[in-house]
C-alpha cells in the first residue's frame, strides 16, 4: 500500500460516526457519500473540485431521495466529477484504497453511491461510507445481511461496484 493510499483510507476511517447530511461536506455538522472521499483525498493531500461542488446539486434533490426517477442530474454529476478528479479503473483492478461508484436498484429507477473500499487481512471487502438510513459514516463489509433487503440484492461486490476509481498518484 503507498503513503497516499494509506493516508486516504485513515483519513476516511476517521469520520466514522460523523453524522450524515445531504451535500454536507463538514464532519463535524454532516457529510454525505462524497464528502467522505472530497475530505479523505484533501486529507492525503489530493484536490477533488469537481466532486467538492456537487453539494449544492445534491442538496436540491434531497430529501426527495429517493426516489432515483428524480435524480439523473445528480448522477449525471457524479459520474463526471469522478472521472474528472479520479483516476478511472477496472472495476476487476480495484484495489484497498480505490472508491468505488455502486450503482442500487429501487422501485422506478436506480441511484448512485460512492465508498472507500478497504480490505483485511481475510480478503473481505469493506465500505467505508456516509450512510443515509442510519445517518453517520460507518466502515461495513461489502456483504452485509441488512443491506440485500435495503438495496435490493446486493449480491457481490463485484456486481455492485460499477466503476471503480484511484487517487492520481500526483496533483492535475
Amino acid at each position: 500500500m503507498t503513503e497516499l493510499t494509506g493516508a486516504f483510507i485513515d483519513a476516511a476511517r476517521s469520520l466514522i460516526g460523523a453524522p450524515f447530511e445531504m451535500g454536507g461536506r463538514d464532519p463535524e455538522r454532516g457529510i454525505d457519500c462524497v464528502g467522505v472521499v472530497v475530505y479523505a483525498a484533501e486529507a492525503a493531500g489530493r484536490e477533488c473540485p469537481r466532486l467538492g461542488g456537487l453539494a449544492a446539486i445534491a442538496r436540491r434533490w434531497w430529501p426527495s431521495l429517493p426516489p432515483p426517477a428524480a435524480r439523473p442530474e445528480l448522477d449525471a454529476a457524479l459520474i463526471a466529477a469522478l472521472d474528472d478528479d479520479l483516476c478511472r479503473v477496472k472495476v476487476a483492478e480495484v484495489e484497498p484504497g480505490d472508491v468505488g461508484l455502486f450503482q442500487f436498484h429501487w422501485i422506478g429507477g436506480r441511484w448512485h453511491h460512492v465508498a472507500v473500499l478497504d480490505a483485511d487481512e481475510a480478503g473481505a471487502w469493506w465500505a467505508i461510507h456516509a450512510d443515509p438510513y442510519t445517518k453517520d459514516v460507518q466502515e461495513r463489509p461489502l456483504i452485509h445481511p441488512r443491506w440485500p433487503r435495503m438495496h435490493h440484492a446486493l449480491a457481490s461486490w463485484e456486481r455492485s461496484i460499477v466503476r471503480g476509481y484511484r487517487l492520481r498518484a500526483a496533483p492535475k
